[in-house]
């Protein structure tokens, strides 16, 4: 069944099924460990089902929630609008189909009329034709028997004549006038059908034209949301890489802090003798070291990947938008992060120097020098516990040479104060966890 929520235009759907459930936009964690506890790569299954990852996609998210409501809104008006137009189709083809019967129907019931009144003009012609013959040959023969009673020549008598047919004949005439008017009229109407239908076809044709201009015009509209998704999208990404970078870095700073402070809680737990609470405070700043160290790899504490980071095609963790390491300095076979050992080293040395700083600053037998002696008892016992927690960097020989002169050089910076009881700082930086 398909998702009614699916949008055609920007290929997307707030929500797919998998599985036997329905996941939607900030299920992402709980459907990557759903497809790992079944042996399922998430970034395959992305790659294989590309609509359905799209539901994650934060920015594919916004653009859905503010452009599908106008692309409803322009499909709801383009059906009303061509429902209109479809009714008005129909109507124009029933009522011509309707009136073409009757229209057909004219010619004959014009030409009846004519025909009838031709013929009672002839009838009426010769009845009062024959009826004036008659009796003008009666009136005449009236008049020729008085003349012969007189004795006048036969010469002299009067013929009764033709005046009915004189009338007779002006009443043919008269029908004959008639039929042809009849005949021409007919003839005109029997045009009204084809009218009616050229009229039709007409109107059809504007009715058609009208649907294609009006489906045009919402169409346009649509190509006009479409092309405005573009800078929409990139506007979007950039707003949502720049806020992840800002929670990420506030993110970072947090976990810092939190290092910093249980450090420096373990040296006062510490220099009071309160070796348990001391370990307990380091194992904490070793679980915030470890998650720092995780954030800027660009992991988050379950080792899944950080929104805006990517795995690029030489396995390097990169962020989304950046260019893909170069693979030059790697050695054939060697995987890429082995490789950039050394290199994470180097970014720790500071923080192994504050590691240093906060863990003995507050031990009142010592202060921060970059020159001078320092307490052998004091620099074997910060080395071991500061190589225990940073150790996790280093697997191969060059890096584990690196991380050696690292630790050494923060130790050196310590040297003791004058004579004092020789109070010496307990507890240990315990290895963080994997």
């Amino acid at each position: 069944m398909a998702n009614p929520q699916y949008s055609d235009y920007l290929e997307y759907a707030p929500t797919f099924k998998w599985g036997g459930r329905e996941w939607g936009q900030g299920d992402k964690a709980a459907f990557d460990r759903y497809l790992r506890k079944r042996g399922v790569n998430p970034s395959k299954w992305a790659r294989r089902h590309g609509v359905a990852a799209k539901t994650f996609d934060p920015v594919e998210a916004e653009i859905y929630s503010a452009v599908q409501p106008q692309l409803t809104g322009i499909d709801a008006e383009r059906k009303r609008t061509a429902d209109l137009f479809a009714r008005r189709m129909q109507n124009l083809t029933s009522f011509t189909t309707a009136l073409m019967p009757y229209l057909q129907q004219v010619p004959g019931a014009i030409m009846g009329p004519y025909r009838e009144g031709a013929a009672g003009v002839e009838s009426a012609g010769a009845g009062y034709g024959g009826r004036l013959n008659a009796d003008s040959a009666a009136e005449a023969s009236g008049i020729n028997a008085v003349l012969s009673q007189l004795g006048a020549p036969e010469g002299q008598q009067i013929q009764g004549g033709d005046a009915g047919g004189v009338l007779a004949g002006v009443g043919g005439l008269e029908a004959d006038l008639m039929r042809a008017s009849g005949g021409a009229y007919s003839a005109a109407a029997s045009q009204l059908p084809k009218t009616a239908s050229l009229e039709s076809q007409l109107m059809m044709k504007g009715l058609i034209e009208g649907a294609g201009e009006a489906d045009k015009s919402f169409s346009d509209q649509v190509l006009q949301v479409l092309q405005g998704l573009p800078g929409a999208r990139s506007q979007l990404s950039q707003d949502a890489a720049k806020n992840r970078l800002a929670q990420q870095k506030f993110k970072l700073d947090q976990i810092e802090e939190e290092h910093d402070f249980y450090i420096k809680q373990a040296a006062l737990a510490s220099a009071r003798g309160d070796d348990a609470r001391s370990d307990a405070y380091l194992a904490l700043a070793a679980e915030r070291e470890r998650r720092y160290q995780l954030a800027q790899q660009g992991y988050d504490t379950e080792g899944n990947l950080l929104p805006g980071f990517k795995v690029d095609k030489q396995g390097n963790i990169v962020k989304r938008g950046s260019k893909s390491a170069s693979t030059s300095s790697t050695t054939p076979g060697t995987p890429a992060w082995k490789s950039k050992q050394k290199e994470n080293v180097g970014k720790a040395q500071p923080k192994i120097e504050k590691d240093v700083d906060a863990y003995l600053s507050t031990v009142p037998s010592y202060q921060p020098s970059f020159v001078g002696p320092r307490d052998p008892k004091i620099a074997n016992q910060l080395t071991k516990d500061l190589w225990a927690k940073y150790s996790y960097l280093a697997t191969t020989p060059t890096a584990k040479k690196a991380l050696r002169k690292a630790i050494a050089l923060a130790v050196r910076r310590w040297k003791p104060k004058a004579s004092t009881s020789g109070a010496t700082p307990g507890g240990s930086l315990p290895t963080p966890e994997k």
